[in-house]
């Protein structure tokens, strides 16, 4: 009996951490921080109760999981349904807002919206949303922020700013919408998230008695049917005869290549010895890493959560030079021996990062921009095909003659050059 109690108590604190992980560290899945929360107090509860409290607390949790079913199969089934039809204007509704940054829900809904404002150029989309506490701006700003910043002219975006609910945000949506002179009873798409999609059919089918014909979306939906995929290659344009010779040059990655360790993991051990104060922010971006392991979390969206520590260093550039005048002695020999002049870096590190040693070895660099006082990702995370795009898009007129990476996640590049290496510590050996 001991051995169970003590069974229970360890599974308790687990599911009670997970659910901290969840509640305050991952925007949007509240809910499931509470759900464990609960499973937890079960858990804790269950073998400390005599035999007729476990018969009760058993038929209590399989009653509570019969309702649960009931309530949860049309949220379900409407989480699933989409329409192959294309409205002229969608409804983006607000998600939350920490500070002046998107939340990770707001920002899957924003993506869903851009994919299909780019495959539908005459459509405007409404974003909408109040300030609630803790937001430094309203919900709808921070949703045309990222809109514009992405490429979407800010004619095509209307901000509903007043509203404080799901149904506030409908209801006030139309209004606008009636105001331009259109009729929600046409068609509307509302994009939100799966689980959300359910709430918000129900808050939009309200009066007046002819409700509108909506076009309800999930975001998955949207990004899955409307968004182009992304080139996994990248060909290089053929040489005509009256272009000059292609520029052949030599191309590195950085990290575990021409520089021995994860430059980026030596620089947050660096600030964290300095600075404990950002292990909050790097704690935040751990409890991401299940959701990037299942896939539903983009590389990207990972680093920028990690790069949020940069805001608790209180001078980067400081930083930046003392961290690289201890290290930089570490560039590995073997690279400084067959080091040339038209050398190209491409890393998926931040640029801000190595600048300073590229700049010092008077070579090339393309990496992952990276704001260095938010830590705010302009741009894709340069990895993989994008590295070829990044390279192709900078120097149209470079040949790789030879390529160098310690990781197979480089292949892209590595099947351009006309001889690629793979890097272990010293050893070079053929791709």
């Amino acid at each position: 009996m001991r051995l169970k109690r003590k069974c229970s108590t360890l599974i308790a604190l687990l599911l009670i951490l997970a659910g901290c992980v969840l509640r305050f560290a991952m925007p949007g899945h509240d809910y499931l921080g509470y759900l464990l929360w609960g499973v937890a107090v079960l858990v804790f509860l269950f073998p400390r109760l005599p035999h007729v409290g476990r018969a009760v607390l058993g038929v209590l949790v399989c009653a509570g999981l019969i309702v649960f079913t009931i309530f949860e199969i049309p949220v379900v089934r409407d989480a699933h349904t989409d329409t192959d039809a294309h409205p002229d204007t969608i409804v983006v509704l607000g998600a939350g807002v920490n500070g002046s940054t998107p939340s990770l829900s707001m920002c899957n809904r924003l993506d869903a919206a851009l994919a299909y404002l780019n495959a539908n150029p005459a459509a405007t989309v409404i974003v909408s949303g109040g300030q609630g506490p803790g937001e430094d701006i309203t919900e709808a700003k921070a949703m045309a922020d990222y809109l514009t910043a992405h490429g979407i002219d800010s004619a095509r975006i209307v901000q509903e700013d007043r509203s404080r609910t799901t149904r506030e945000n409908l209801e006030n949506s139309f209004a606008i919408l009636r105001a331009r002179g259109g009729d929600p009873a046409d068609g509307v798409g509302i994009v939100t998230s799966e689980y959300h999609l359910y709430r918000a059919k129900r808050r939009a089918l309200i009066p007046p008695a002819s409700p509108p014909r909506l076009l309800c979306r999930p975001c998955a939906s949207i990004t899955s049917s409307a968004r182009p995929s992304p080139p996994r290659t990248c060909s290089w344009p053929a040489r005509s005869t009256e272009r000059s010779p292609m520029e052949k040059v030599n191309v590195y990655d950085w990290d575990k290549t021409i520089f021995p360790v994860d430059s980026t993991v030596a620089f947050v051990r660096w600030c964290l010895r300095r600075h404990p104060g950002v292990i909050w922010p790097l704690l935040r971006a751990l409890a991401l890493l299940p959701g990037y392991w299942l896939g539903k979390i983009s590389k990207t969206a990972v680093k920028e959560r990690m790069y949020g520590f940069l805001r608790r260093v209180p001078d980067v550039d400081a930083e930046l030079e003392a961290f690289w005048a201890k290290n930089f002695p570490r560039v590995n020999a073997w690279y400084l021996a067959q080091q040339r002049p038209d050398d190209i870096i491409i890393s998926a590190s931040p640029e801000f990062l190595v600048r300073i040693p590229a700049q010092k070895l008077g070579v090339r660099l393309l990496a992952s921009r990276v704001d260095k006082h938010t830590g705010r990702t302009d741009g894709e995370n340069c990895h993989g095909a994008e590295k070829v795009r990044r390279l192709h898009e900078a120097y149209p007129e470079v040949q790789i003659a030879e390529f160098y990476s310690d990781s197979r996640s480089d292949s892209p590049l590595a099947e351009l050059a006309e001889h690629a290496y793979l890097v272990h510590g010293q050893e070079r050996t053929p791709w």
